[in-house]
């Protein structure tokens, strides 16, 4: 499976103006696969209410919910790779991550990362 993450709305959020071209905002393309998350991982980690806190009506579908619209299961994305276009190639890398690279970083040197529109 593959997800596509972008900056763009984030940047006209943050910024009240749109880019003056999205192809220089950064995006990423995140491919892997999904795995069910355990009953017992759910409960102990609080992702119920950590969902329901964010998604305030998501509760009418929660999985194992017997009146629930649909049936469901918690799963979480395994990231194998991950594409990263951070603009304009003569600015900004472009290409596939490194694994041992992109899983060495530390929480302080992704929390020092501001991508355009955000403050210092």
């Amino acid at each position: 499976m593959s997800l596509a993450i972008s900056w763009w709305d984030e940047y006209v959020k943050l910024t009240g103006a749109e880019p003056w071209s999205t192809a220089n905002l950064p995006r990423a393309s995140l491919v892997g696969y999904l795995e069910e998350i355990p009953q017992k991982e759910v409960d102990a980690q609080g992702i119920v209410s950590c969902f329901t806190g964010v998604h305030s009506d998501s509760r009418w579908w929660l999985p194992g919910d017997d009146h629930a619209a649909h049936r469901g299961v918690w799963m979480r994305m395994v990231v194998e790779q991950v594409y990263w276009i951070g603009g304009f190639g003569d600015r900004a890398f472009i290409g596939w991550f490194e694994p041992e690279v992109w899983r060495s970083i530390s929480k302080e040197e992704w929390q020092a990362v501001k991508l355009p529109g955000e403050k210092d």
